[in-house]
């Protein structure tokens, strides 16, 4: 979809764009980790845009290619630790307000989000027996199923998260919104967050040499794994249809010396010092 802004964060950075236009914003302030996929392609999404960015990051002052990245983009990082980064939300909001800039959550998360992942999934083509997603906000997951793509069971993978309103949010899908399709919520032994897990390395490695399928180290790499397991187990019929959805990230192998070819350099990602390859609007 981008070079950059890669994978859901197009899809829901665009749903977001109506209101950035509609309330003449002059930038985007959100938060995020030092290797935040989201903060990275949301400083991307502003320069293209020609729109300002902030991010407040989470820690103290740190030295990742993400932040440098984001720096070259024209953004602005400000660093928070602890409780101060807990309670980030109300100081990024009365900054953001006092610089006209729209205050986006973490992640992209909301309603927007919702609406620019289901107008793009409306158009996807077939039927599935299975569609597979990582999930971080729930967003992404919501637009799938709320969206017009023909499947019958939706699985999600908590990727080491310990957040038990998402799940259940995540598990109460077909009440809020019924359809004729199930949800199934994943969670790997032994997972945490932004950790990884014994063999997953290995197996992005492979999914890369095998199927030229680049994954990324915090979702789509353990995706995997989980999509493995479920192969191993013989539960799918010989011509079951199974669609994996890729939610970007690849930035963030970069903070992995071990995964040194999935890093952006060595794939299709330009480096922080070229302009994004897409010419499409905003």
């Amino acid at each position: 979809m981008h070079a950059l802004v890669s994978g859901n964060k197009w899809l829901k950075l665009q749903g977001w764009w109506p209101l950035l236009q509609q309330g003449g914003y002059g930038g985007i302030m959100t938060k995020g980790g030092p290797w935040s996929n989201h903060v990275h392609a949301s400083a991307a999404f502003c320069r293209q845009a020609g729109l300002g960015f902030t991010a407040i990051i989470k820690g103290q002052a740190a030295d990742t290619a993400m932040l440098h990245d984001v720096e070259s983009m024209g953004g602005t990082l400000l660093f928070r630790h602890g409780r101060q980064y807990n309670e980030a939300d109300a100081e990024g909001q009365a900054l953001a307000a006092a610089a006209n800039y729209l205050w986006l959550p973490m992640g992209a998360e909301g309603a927007p989000a919702v609406a620019g992942v289901q107008q793009y999934m409306n158009a996807v083509p077939g039927h599935y027996r299975q569609v597979w997603c990582a999930v971080g906000s729930g967003s992404t997951a919501t637009g799938i199923w709320q969206s017009a793509l023909s499947f019958d069971e939706l699985v999600l993978l908590m990727p080491g998260m310990q957040d038990a309103a998402l799940e259940q949010a995540l598990l109460t899908l077909p009440q809020r919104y019924p359809r004729a399709a199930t949800v199934r919520v994943l969670r790997l032994p032994g997972d945490r967050f932004g950790k990884l897990l014994p063999g997953q390395t290995e197996a992005m490695l492979a999914a890369w040499q095998q199927h030229q399928l680049p994954l990324d180290v915090v979702y789509t790499g353990k995706l995997w794994l989980a999509l493995q397991a479920e192969a191993l187990q013989n539960r799918w019929a010989s011509a079951a249809s199974v669609l994996f959805i890729h939610t970007g990230g690849l930035q963030g192998n970069r903070s992995v010396p071990a995964l040194t070819a999935l890093q952006p350099a060595h794939l299709y990602l330009p480096t922080h010092d070229d302009e994004p390859s897409d010419d499409k609007e905003v």
